[in-house]
């Protein structure tokens, strides 16, 4: 079974301070468990099989085993690990796609000791189980990113509560820029929990940022796309003064111009920091004004 990669519409980082959250699925990539035979370690497979010997290893350090063998099966995990289980993925690894949660997904869905339907009665519970699986790459984690892979919907997520929702969002021109850089996502975390140590730091992420990110996915779901580009202007500019650090240098100025023009909003995409930018176009037309006169790789979504 393939479980695909996702595109977090809103929410990144804020969502760690109990912001709205809005993902969709991206199936043009996708990934699913397999077996190598040997672990060549010049070979990539043999690589994604130490990951899951590590992520096996952590989980043995951090929990106690039998706070996990209750609902997750460690001891056929480690079996698997030892014979060359590995993630046969297509998707960008540091490029705020989740790769990691589609990885989790599989797991989860392959050693977890219920049927599907359990879990689809009790999401939040399902989403705490996901969010401690994935703090092996990330941290701390949401665990939204495997939520969406698993249930292969897209989601909304408000006060702890968690809709599955649908992606009906074409209509606002959603677009990713490839920043051609990989990044790591637990150092951005750990440093946006660094900045939130200042009083005042915070206080700009709970009054303006997630205010911000709230009313864009509002209005996005609502269909309103003269207040949410309006909306999406104020967090876009908000994020190029608060998330400096997560937006590569070579990009400032697109993102600018986007701000300037009115044609375009970019916003992070994930973690930021490389990979892939986020933005949305008032029209089609601005799409190809995109590839054309500013030369970028524009990727529809």
């Amino acid at each position: 079974m393939r479980f695909s990669s996702k595109i977090l519409l809103f929410g990144e980082y804020l969502v760690l301070h109990n912001s709205d959250a809005l993902l969709i699925p991206l199936s043009r990539y996708s990934g699913e468990l397999d077996f190598i035979n040997t672990l060549d370690v010049e070979n990539g497979n043999a690589h994604s099989n130490r990951i899951i010997v590590d992520f096996y290893n952590y989980l043995i350090k951090e929990y106690r085993p039998e706070n996990l063998t209750g609902w997750f099966d460690l001891t056929q995990l480690k079996h698997d690990a030892d014979s060359g289980l590995y993630f046969n993925s297509d998707i960008p690894v540091g490029y705020g796609v989740g790769s990691s949660g589609a990885l989790i997904a599989a797991l989860f869905d392959k050693y977890n000791k219920f049927p599907f339907g359990h879990w689809e009665n009790d999401l939040i519970r399902l989403k705490k189980k996901l969010s401690l699986l994935e703090s092996y790459f990330h941290g701390k984690s949401s665990g939204l990113d495997p939520m969406l892979s698993y249930l292969n919907s897209a989601i909304f997520l408000q006060n702890d509560k968690i809709i599955p929702d649908k992606d009906h969002y074409a209509d606002f021109n959603p677009f990713l820029i490839d920043t051609k850089k990989s990044r790591s996502t637990g150092d951005l975390v750990n440093l946006f929990h660094e900045k939130c140590l200042s009083t005042t730091y915070f206080n700009i992420v709970q009054a303006k940022l997630i205010k911000s990110n709230n009313q864009c996915i509002h209005f996005l779901r609502k269909g309103d796309k003269e207040r949410f580009f309006k909306s999406l202007k104020e967090l876009s500019t908000l994020q190029l003064e608060y998330f400096r650090e997560m937006i590569l240098t070579e990009y400032e100025s697109i993102w600018m111009r986007g701000l300037d023009s009115e044609k375009f909003y970019l916003k992070l995409c994930g973690a930021g920091g490389g990979g892939y930018l986020l933005g949305f176009a008032f029209d089609k037309k601005t799409l190809q004004l995109l590839q054309s006169e500013y030369n970028q790789e524009i990727i529809e979504i």
